[in-house]
Formats: C-alpha cells, sequence, structure tokens
C-alpha cells in the first residue's frame, strides 16, 4: 500500500513539472543602443519576459568600450532604457563616473584635492549635478582652496546655462570642461589638472515631449512643458586673485625664509611652504619660532619641528642654503 503511494505521488510530481513553464525559456534577448549624440551604438544585450521589464534599467559601459580609444577606459558612461521599439531598447545619457582606482593614482601625498559638487541647469532646462575634482602638483594654502571652489562652481552655473545637455555631455566626455575649469582657476593658483569626476542628469529625457528638446527652458516653461528644476540663477563675480597672491613687495624675505629652511636636512619644498604658509614670513619669525609654533603648519610633526629648532641653533643665518624651489617666484 505504501508504495503504490509513493509511486502515485512520483507521477504526480512529474505531470506537475512537465506543466511548470521555464521562466528562461520564456525570456527574449533585446540589443540595447546608445543615445544619438553617442551614435546609436550598439552597447549590449537585456534579458526579460517582454519589453516593458526593461524600461528604466541603467546599462552601464566605458569610453574604450563605445569608441575604441584604450585612453579613456577609466570613464564610465550610464544609460537608462526609456523606450522598447521591437527588439531594440533605446536609452538616454543620466551620466558618468571615473573608476576609483583612476582617481587614487590622480591623488598623491603632498598634493592638495579639492572636491567641488555644484548643481547647474542647461540651456535647454535640463538639471545637472556636476562633480569636478581639482589637484595641485604641491600643497597650497586653504584660503587659495576656498577661491578655486568658489571660481569653479561659478564657472560650472556660467557654462551650463550657455550649452544644451548634449553640447554639455560632449564637453564633459572629450575633456573640454576641464579645460575650461582649469582656466578659471589659473589666476589663483595653475592647477595640475581638473577632472569631471562625476555628472548625473537628474531630468530625464522621456520626461520632456520631443517637441521641446530644441528650446530653451524659459521657451518650454511658457507653454507649460514640465522641465524639472528652476532657472539657473546669475553667476556671481568671481573673487579677485590678487589678494591670494604672495607678491615680492607683500613678502620680500620669502625666498631667504624658504632657502634656510631647504638647509635642513629632511626638509623639502612642500614642507618649507607649508611652514611659510602658517605665517613664518622673515628670517626673524624663523629664527624666534620654538617647536609649539613650527607645528602650526600642515604636516609638520613634533619630531620635524624640533629638528627645524635644532638645526637652525646651530647654523649661522649665512649658512641657509639657496636650493631653488620649484614653484617658487
Amino acid at each position: 500500500m505504501a508504495q503504490e503511494k509513493q509511486q502515485q505521488a512520483k507521477q504526480l510530481s512529474r505531470a506537475e513539472a512537465r506543466r511548470t513553464k521555464d521562466k528562461w525559456k520564456s525570456k527574449k534577448w533585446f540589443n540595447i543602443y546608445a543615445p544619438p549624440m553617442f551614435s546609436s551604438a550598439l552597447i549590449g544585450e537585456g534579458l526579460a519576459e517582454e519589453a516593458g521589464l526593461l524600461m528604466g534599467r541603467v546599462p552601464e559601459i566605458t569610453m574604450q568600450e563605445l569608441t575604441g580609444d584604450f585612453a579613456q577606459m577609466h570613464v564610465k558612461l550610464r544609460f537608462r532604457v526609456n523606450e522598447v521599439r521591437g527588439q531594440d531598447a533605446h536609452t538616454v545619457f543620466i551620466g558618468h563616473d571615473l573608476t576609483s582606482d583612476y582617481v587614487r593614482r590622480q591623488t598623491r601625498r603632498k598634493h592638495s584635492k579639492m572636491d567641488v559638487c555644484k548643481d547647474m541647469v542647461t540651456k535647454d532646462g535640463w538639471h545637472v549635478v556636476i562633480k569636478p575634482l581639482a589637484i595641485s602638483d604641491l600643497r597650497i594654502k586653504s584660503s587659495q582652496q576656498t577661491a578655486i571652489r568658489t571660481i569653479l562652481e561659478n564657472a560650472i552655473v556660467e557654462i551650463g546655462g550657455k550649452h544644451t545637455l548634449v553640447e554639455l555631455t560632449k564637453m564633459i566626455v572629450g575633456g573640454d570642461l576641464s579645460k575650461e575649469l582649469t582656466m578659471a582657476v589659473k589666476g589663483i593658483y595653475p592647477v595640475k589638472r581638473i577632472e569631471i569626476r562625476r555628472s548625473e542628469v537628474l531630468a530625464r529625457k522621456f520626461e520632456v515631449p520631443e517637441e521641446f528638446a530644441d528650446k530653451t527652458a524659459e521657451a518650454v516653461v511658457a507653454v507649460g512643458a514640465p522641465v524639472g528644476s528652476e532657472p539657473a540663477a546669475p553667476s556671481i563675480a568671481v573673487p579677485a586673485p590678487a589678494a591670494l597672491h604672495a607678491s615680492p613687495a607683500e613678502f620680500p624675505e620669502k625666498e631667504a625664509v624658504l632657502g634656510r629652511l631647504l638647509s635642513v636636512p629632511g626638509v623639502g619644498p612642500s614642507k618649507a611652504l607649508s611652514i611659510f604658509d602658517s605665517g613664518i614670513h622673515t628670517l626673524k619669525d624663523l629664527e624666534a619660532a620654538d617647536t609649539k609654533r613650527l607645528m602650526e603648519a600642515d604636516g609638520i610633526t613634533d619630531a620635524m619641528a624640533s629638528k627645524v629648532v635644532e638645526h637652525l641653533r646651530k647654523a649661522p643665518a649665512s649658512a641657509g642654503s639657496a636650493k631653488p624651489l620649484p614653484g617658487a617666484p
């Protein structure tokens, strides 16, 4: 009796297994294409039971895979599927990222790193977030870093208001935006590199009818179409950089102080500039500085400060080395 029940149970389970639909067999492959600004290139394939399930998916691809340019392998592009026609899924650009290993290679010791995050509205009404990363070849003063951040924020708002989303995307990917931002901060400090670390398009293309795609934000608002953001605010005047520069007239003993510091074994250009920027601008200030005073400078430890004080007291002021300082006037 028990064997008969087991046999019946096996037969029922086999029948149910035959009736069960294999979900993978019901799925289909769809081709995913980049937006027209990237020549509608094929960027991958997606698997779904029906076209509607592809909507909203976010495929990622590097610029190297898209264009074949090996030098841009660190740039990752993000798209969002917004339309499916037959077996073809079409996307819109929603932002980009730089790979984390590339960012780490750019940020090294004895350099200053300035991160900025700024919202702006493009000429055709798209709300975009731009996150540039500025890197100097030497450690610079905090006042200079603040001024550079302010200039970058104002420049981003101004540039965004002059270009459409398609133009801005090409500037970001092609490096033109980085070049314009580098020129904008050149008056404060000639930074080594400015990279657009990340961008995000907050207003999606498929939320705006196509008849408004080439019109300005004001024209869209006039007919009541949603643009997803407020009009761009007028740019703020860039602060004058003259007050941030240490001209020879302001610090006539700068070269002498730096040369004296560079004569200390173990003190390089970055540490010498750090001590000078902390307020020690004359040889008299340097001779009077004690260990506690030197430790107020960025990157100067107790051991280093004691070493500088000991060397300066042993060596006469005339023995200061005149070693050239990279980047010093």
